[in-house]
């Protein structure tokens, strides 16, 4: 891996893996920098930033063919608690960043929660204002309130947050995938001249659209035309880890019109896009996104970890 963190909390900041990051984090103290107990020779930890487990840094010091990167070391560290986290083996064989990860079917969801998903579905529920902007930008769309309250009431019903893949980085995805599938547009706003609006406006005759009020365009009956069904679909959800070590996730998007696939388009995830836009408190439409922080709290009622793992 090429990203770590140096704190357990889950927001924390990733830093690529290189001497320099290693050393203004940690001042290079222990347990960041222990000695081997078999060796005696000097050892370099990070936490990883989807498993919480401790991982090595390699190559920071010593001349190697690659550039320097992270890799878990399947054991809880001796002298690193309570600082390193412990082992975890469930939350190893589940993280995409691990090896044995990819022996697991990515469909495949947890039947009881665990620290982490919990920690997850918390955050959503203070955040939920930005998971809604981050997915309208992405899908170059503008949905009422009503539209998310039912979205998150299936996500919530469904226990979507227990998908085994979900992290900071690609919650807004794990919600398409697990909550919006054939999400219905009718009634929405779309982007003129967004990748949803190319694929219809030729399947759509006018009078399907409202008159365009600045940017965006609504779906909705305004004469006699009957307008077959709109829905969105999401699938084929994977991850693998490049020749450079990086995590990369993919998923489709698609469009049906009349239970036709009119869009199938491929995106690959932004790791580090929507948790900055955690950091930033909302400043557009500022009454919406008021309104959607109250339907996260509303829907999603708060969770604890005490006694969980």
């Amino acid at each position: 891996m090429r990203y770590v963190k140096f704190s357990v909390e889950r927001t924390a900041p990733q830093y690529e893996v290189s001497k320099k990051n290693f050393e203004e984090q940690t001042k290079k103290l222990s347990p960041w920098q222990l000695k081997d107990e078999y060796t005696n020779e000097e050892r370099y930890y990070a936490i990883c930033p989807k498993c919480d487990n401790p991982v090595r840094l390699i190559g920071l010091y010593k001349a190697t063919n690659r550039q320097p990167f992270a890799s878990h070391t399947g054991k809880t560290i001796k002298g690193g608690l309570p600082i390193l986290p412990p082992h975890n083996q469930k939350r190893y064989e589940y993280c995409p960043l691990s090896k044995k990860s990819k022996r697991i079917d990515p469909d495949e969801h947890l039947y009881a929660p665990e620290k982490i998903h919990i920690e997850l579905y918390n955050i959503m529920r203070e955040n939920f204002d930005k998971l809604v902007y981050f997915i309208e930008n992405m899908l170059e769309i503008e949905c009422s309130t009503n539209f998310w309250r039912e979205a998150l009431t299936m996500y919530v019903n469904s226990k979507g947050w227990l998908f085994r893949w979900i992290s900071l980085e690609n919650m807004p995805w794990a919600f398409c995938y697990m909550a919006m599938c054939q999400k219905k547009l009718y009634g929405q706003k779309i982007k003129i001249g967004g990748y949803l609006h190319k694929a219809i406006e030729g399947k759509c005759e006018q009078d399907a659209f409202s008159k365009n009020t600045g940017k965006y365009v609504r779906i909705t009956n305004q004469g006699s035309t009957y307008l077959p069904s709109i829905t969105l679909r999401f699938i084929g959800y994977d991850y693998s880890i490049d020749s450079d070590g990086y995590l990369v996730e993919i998923m489709r998007v698609c469009l049906d019109y009349a239970n036709e696939e009119i869009l199938s388009k491929q995106m690959t995830l932004d790791q580090q896009q929507f948790r900055n836009l955690l950091r930033y408190e909302m400043r557009y439409n500022i009454e919406k996104w008021k309104r959607l922080r109250e339907v996260g709290h509303e829907m999603m009622p708060p969770l604890s970890v005490d006694g969980i793992d």
